[in-house]
């Protein structure tokens, strides 16, 4: 069975100390017998100090400390990110849609000739393919979105730091929290943690020891969408997509929507 990479980090120590004991039963199912160097120390310690090294880095296209970040946190996609928000854009007629102006042929004959935004690429094509429904996402749209997501994202890895349960409510659709909020949900999610040891009593419980463990420093690359109003945030590993987040659009926020269990 596939184990979550999440799953992996936390059971060789990158989240930190578990609060119990794993199981060696379980360490065997997981790494098959392999030896694994388990962290005992806090895994931060192991990070060099790395602000001042993307703030030289990225210097001609960072104007501000949260550009900085940026690139620390999303280096893969801060760059061309940065590019696209101070680049003044190139004007063009809309018409219908897209971005079309006229130009002449050889034969001095009017032709149209379509402006492609750079939206319009792989990781365009890759987030759009699997919606489930007959909704046209257009570029623009896909790029605000993109954007939109992401900065959610790097205020809740803040949150999750300062693991502040009452502002990570807000980010969370009130169908999630009431959901959550359920103690046969909770119950069910408890018995299936590694070690067996913790038990989850509130919706904070969750937060704390599901919610922030597995995303905690969670790096996401790019969006899929199911509909125009519901998108998964994932990390892009070879061909796989590692989901992080499920986000709804509710009242024009982008809100997580948290995963069900089956009980």
């Amino acid at each position: 069975k596939l184990v979550p990479k999440e799953i992996i980090d936390y059971l060789k120590g990158n989240y930190g100390k578990s609060p119990a004991p794993v199981d060696p039963k379980v360490m065997d199912l997981v790494f098959k017998g392999e030896k694994v160097e388990v962290i005992k120390h806090r895994p931060a310690d192991d990070l060099e100090p790395s602000v001042e090294m993307y703030r030289e880095k990225y210097k001609d296209i960072c104007k501000s400390d949260e550009d900085v970040l940026t690139c620390a946190l999303f280096e893969s996609v801060a760059e061309k990110f940065l590019k696209n928000k101070y680049q003044p854009k190139e004007e063009v007629v809309e018409q219908k849609k897209h971005d079309v102006h006229e130009t002449t042929s050889v034969e001095d004959e009017p032709t149209l000739t379509l402006t492609i935004p750079e939206a319009i690429d792989d990781e365009y094509t890759r987030s759009v393919k699997a919606i489930q429904t007959n909704e046209v996402i257009s570029p623009d749209t896909f790029a605000e979105d993109k954007k939109a997501i992401l900065q959610t994202i790097e205020e809740l890895d803040l949150i999750m730091k300062n693991r502040d349960y009452n502002s990570w409510l807000n980010y969370v659709t009130p169908q999630s929290i009431d959901y959550w909020k359920q103690k046969s949900h909770l119950q069910a999610v408890s018995a299936r943690l590694p070690g067996n040891k913790i038990q989850l009593k509130t919706l904070e419980d969750y937060f704390n020891w599901v919610f922030r463990l597995s995303r905690q420093n969670a790096r996401v690359d790019e969006i899929r969408y199911i509909s125009s109003k519901l998108v998964k945030a994932v990390q892009v590993s070879g061909n796989q997509d590692i989901i992080y987040y499920q986000f709804e659009k509710q009242n024009g926020r982008w809100l997580i929507s948290l995963d069900t269990i089956d009980l």
